[in-house]
């Protein structure tokens, strides 16, 4: 028992992205209802794109293989999944005692990076090429 414990930061991920792909394909019809009938708030109200906006498309769009369209829809969410996934790969060699960094440990780079997601989010409601498909 003490070992399935040690251990749980390796098994448990995966379960939660298994139980969320099969959720969403057994969901699917109800999804795309769901998808046509909510609207972000705050692109309804200002007409502006939140820094959200595009992140579930982009998402599915990883999920079918098509990086570039989801890097297209939200950067944010494709560099939030990556990153996830870096320290879920770190968590594995950290269990079997290697203990390696795949991500940066410096804040200014997190702190570049979140600077530079944040000009993007805004910059992408006036250069039209960056716009998402809403």
């Amino acid at each position: 028992m003490q070992t399935l414990r040690k251990y749980r930061s390796i098994w448990l991920p995966p379960l939660i992205v298994l139980a969320l792909v099969l959720g969403y394909w057994l969901g699917r019809p109800q999804a795309e209802w769901l998808m046509r009938w909510y609207h972000c708030p705050i692109h309804s109200l200002t007409g502006l794109l939140c820094p959200g906006c595009g992140g579930t498309r982009s998402l599915k769009a990883l999920l079918q293989g098509r990086l570039l369209t989801a890097l297209h829809e939200n950067i944010a969410a494709v560099l939030l999944l990556t990153a996830a996934v870096l320290r879920y790969c770190e968590r594995i060699l950290l269990a079997f005692g290697k203990e390696i960094h795949l991500l940066p440990r410096k804040r200014w780079f997190w702190f570049v990076l979140l600077g530079l997601t944040g000009v993007w989010a805004v910059l992408r409601n006036f250069i039209p090429a960056w716009m998402p498909q809403t």
